[in-house]
């Protein structure tokens, strides 16, 4: 086997790999999301939460959920088109859904209440 014909089947089977773990890697991902609240869910708490806001304010929000592993399963906002709320907000709240991911432990870290 010449040495091209071999780097081409290497290349080959190094896409091929990457491919099947990228494609893994969503099912899982999207496989997290099922449990959660989808983006009807997670607008409708939005309009309810702006609806009884009391700030003065009167600002719309962007929400966001993630799952366990990170991944974004759903953003949504409560103003009538996405230029209502501020768009640097939808950052915020992406960053604030993966805070909470990343310091909240399963059922099985039961610490007798010590946090």
């Amino acid at each position: 086997m010449s040495g091209r014909i071999f780097r081409k089947l290497l290349v080959s089977g190094c896409l091929l790999g990457a491919l099947g773990t990228a494609v893994k890697a969503q099912v899982n991902s999207v496989s997290g999301c099922l449990n959660l609240p989808n983006y009807g869910a997670l607008q409708a708490a939005l309009f309810k939460a702006t609806a009884v806001e009391t700030s003065g304010l009167n600002n719309q929000m962007w929400g966001a959920i993630v799952d366990r592993n990170g991944f974004v399963c759903a953003v949504a906002y409560s103003g009538g088109s996405v230029g209502a709320q501020w768009l640097g907000s939808r950052v915020i709240s992406a960053q604030k859904a993966n805070t909470a991911n990343l310091f909240s432990l399963d059922s099985s870290s039961y610490g007798a209440g010590s946090g």
